[in-house]
């Protein structure tokens, strides 16, 4: 028995990290198909949008087949209706913006509705809880210890608004957050990316202040729930952790 209890474990390990994956590589490939459809064409040479998603798509080791069929997939009808659709609600008194990409929001409105209630939450009209975040641009790189300074100036140089350095889990290195206006994205990507490891680049949504909640198990099951939605590209929130 006790064999048969480890194999069966080992199985739905095994297909849990499998529809995890599955997961990423959706999400990757809407990624890509969006940078496209509104970066400007298929070049990544002249797109920095897409530049940046296939740089994602190799560090998440995605099959070559599904690249290319992403590509191939950004000129098909049925991916001309892809769009970023942000909902914004409340649970336990946090607040919480889902950035989606979807080719169908009459399927992606539904789930999202259904994550928010099972957990107590609600979803609210636009700008309920936008107005308590702001919209900034966040690359993250990461550098040898010593490199800190010689990035600061160049992120400087770049317009950053701040420069945070966290942990990495790489011996010897840390990772380091710039900080940019929304507008300054791609310009700052491509003047960074000429130097330094870009490990992260997306557009952000800092709480202007943080709330502390003494119940957060039916938050972090709600935002559980919310991550693992496969048109889920990134959820924002103002939880003190």
């Amino acid at each position: 028995m006790a064999g048969h209890s480890h194999a069966k474990n080992v199985m739905h390990r095994k297909a849990a990290q499998n529809n995890k994956r599955s997961k990423v590589i959706t999400k990757i490939s809407h990624t890509i198909i969006t940078a496209i459809k509104t970066g400007g064409g298929s070049d990544p040479e002249t797109n920095s949008k897409l530049k940046f998603a296939l740089k994602q798509a190799q560090a998440a080791s995605v099959p070559k087949d599904v690249i290319k069929r992403a590509l191939d997939n950004a000129s098909n009808t049925d991916d001309k209706d892809l769009e970023e659709i942000i909902y914004e609600g409340y649970c336990n008194g946090v607040a919480i913006l889902v950035v989606t990409i979807t080719n169908n929001r009459n399927k992606t409105g539904p789930e999202i509705r259904a994550a928010f209630s099972k957990h107590g939450g609600s979803i609210g009209q636009p700008n309920t809880v936008a107005f308590m975040f702001d919209k900034l641009a966040h690359i993250e790189c990461e550098i040898k210890k010593e490199q800190f300074d010689e990035l600061f100036e160049d992120a400087i140089s770049a317009e950053a608004t701040d420069v945070t350095e966290n942990e990495s889990e790489n011996e010897g290195y840390i990772a380091v957050s710039c900080f940019f206006a929304a507008e300054n994205l791609h310009k700052a990507q491509e003047h960074l990316d000429q130097k330094w490891n870009i490990t992260n680049s997306e557009l952000c949504y800092v709480p202007q202040t943080q709330v502390e909640v003494e119940d957060k198990e039916s938050f972090y099951k709600m935002l559980h729930l919310l991550e693992e939605n496969e048109s889920t590209i990134a959820c924002w929130h103002n939880l003190k952790e």
